[in-house]
């Protein structure tokens, strides 16, 4: 038997407490080096029952929902749907958080996880120009960790936005790859040219009239002819894609190779595509030639035979035309590729402000 479930979203497990021995806590691959997302860091809890039986949290049927259970973290915090979110980067790069989840009715039953922070997995900085080319400021300096050794410190700065702070490993086969985004923004695509208007069905022909004693059938009626389909319409030319934005990069001058250390994208946005024509509209159908009437009788009233015969059939319409279909709108053209200008600057000048507050940058 399939049970079908319409319209009443997930069916979760329901927590039974009294049954509960244990509680797990796990983070993704199960390790404890993770790289944390700037939307959290997905958590999972396994519950053991007595007997054997073992409950995971998740979001969807089947499953235990995270906010059956209790969570806490002594760095930032986690969300009802298990994600852990972290502060202020400066706060917890270069330490260990400790993150607890616990049966909210019994308090002993607890399980623990370290989450120590990594930063070898790919990252981005999205500034892609939209109305106008953006210009934005990144800075580039080491720091030292006790966790993770040298790292690259990534500061982003745009007008009007809040200042960012990434940390990037290079190093080894597992590197990661950290891009600034400072592109263009895409074209718009054209519309769609309108379908043609379809034809009007022409009308059937008249059926002929039977005839009366020794007279013949009339004709039936021709059918009129269907109208031509109207052409489709032309599709829209695509727009022209943004420039790239402007980007000036520092760098302290006895390290030179901190350039290479990540990626900067300045392309021109890509053209807008243009619009496809419209399809031409299907032309009428002829109308249906009407029947020719039945011949009469062959012999009156006295007797006397005679010949009848049936009327003719009329024409069928012709059928109309369909329309053309409308042209097909020009690509628009990408967009002007924006600059990167690299300038050496002296750390304690560049990263004032960030020693201050805590960052160990390599001076």
């Amino acid at each position: 038997m399939v049970l079908l479930l319409v319209g009443c979203g997930p069916h979760y497990v329901k927590l039974d407490p009294a049954r509960v021995r244990g509680i797990e806590a796990r983070a993704p691959g199960g390790g404890p080096r993770q790289c944390i997302p700037s939307d959290g860091l997905q958590l999972q809890a396994i519950v053991t029952y007595t007997d054997g039986t073992t409950l995971l949290t998740a979001r969807h049927s089947g499953a235990l929902h995270p906010e059956a259970l209790a969570w806490s973290s002594d760095v930032g915090r986690v969300d009802a749907d298990a994600r852990l979110h972290m502060p202020e980067l400066v706060g917890w790069y270069d330490r260990s958080t400790k993150v607890e989840v616990s049966v909210p009715t019994r308090p002993e039953i607890r399980g623990q996880l370290v989450v120590v922070p990594r930063f070898d997995c790919d990252g981005i900085s999205l500034h892609d120009a939209t109305s106008a080319p953006r210009h934005v400021e990144v800075s580039l300096a080491y720091v030292d960790t006790q966790l993770n050794g040298r790292l690259v410190l990534v500061r982003v700065v745009e007008p009007g936005q809040p200042i960012e702070y990434h940390l990037v490993d290079p190093r080894g086969p597992s590197a990661s790859r950290f891009i600034v985004s400072v592109r263009g923004a895409p074209g718009q695509d054209g519309q769609a040219g309108a379908m043609g208007r379809a034809g009007m069905d022409g009308s059937s022909g008249f059926d002929g009239l039977s005839g009366s004693t020794c007279e013949d059938g009339s004709d039936g009626r021709d059918g009129t002819d269907g109208s031509n389909g109207g052409d489709g319409g032309d599709g829209e030319d695509g727009g022209t894609g943004g420039d790239g934005g402007a980007v000036v990069l520092f760098y302290p001058p006895q390290f030179p190779e901190l350039v290479k250390a990540i990626q900067i994208d300045v392309a021109g946005g890509r053209a807008g595509l243009g619009g496809r024509g419209g399809d031409g509209g299907a032309g009428g159908s002829g109308g249906r030639g009407g029947r020719g009437g039945a011949g009469g009788l062959e012999s009156d009233s006295n007797g006397r035979f005679c010949s009848t015969s049936s009327g003719r059939d009329g024409r069928n319409g012709s059928d109309g035309y369909s329309g053309s279909p409308g042209q097909d709108g020009q690509d628009g053209e990408p967009g002007q590729p924006g600059t990167i200008t690299a300038q050496d600057r002296d750390v304690d000048a560049l990263f004032a402000g960030e020693r201050e507050h805590g960052w160990n940058i390599v001076r």
